[in-house]
């Protein structure tokens, strides 16, 4: 997985657990608090385990089944994003097009230096 991809998730799923103790926190003190739909934003935008965290944690908006229902869309949408983001050895190397670069291996190395070595002999018909 790339590491900008990496990086979101991490950043998204802080960003909706603060969001959610925020929230909880901004309930207690019976104060503005913040939509109801930014928060399945968050959730489905692939913080669904700061989301989950932020929930039980905080013990905010449990006794709401489409914030369930959010955590599953999330988590789901968090599976895509680890599926479509994920290279695999196979699929990598056929990705790859520019060979001159590439560093040879140690066994390959080994022969080459073997072989600058060894006389040439004429080939025997």
């Amino acid at each position: 997985m790339p590491w900008y991809v990496r990086g979101y998730l991490v950043l998204i799923n802080l960003i909706s657990f603060g969001a959610f103790v925020y929230d909880k926190i901004r309930a207690l003190r019976d104060e503005w608090r913040i939509p109801e739909r930014r928060l399945h934003f968050l959730t489905i935008g692939g913080g669904v385990f700061g989301s989950g965290m932020g929930m039980f944690l905080a013990k905010h908006k449990v006794s709401k089944p489409v914030f369930y229902v959010m955590l599953i869309l999330g988590f789901f949408t968090f599976l895509g994003i680890m599926k479509v983001t994920d290279v695999h050895p196979d699929r990598a190397a056929s990705q790859t097009t520019d060979t001159k670069n590439e560093r040879p291996n140690k066994s390959e190395k080994h022969s080459r230096s073997i072989d600058k070595h060894l006389p040439r002999h004429p080939v025997e018909r």
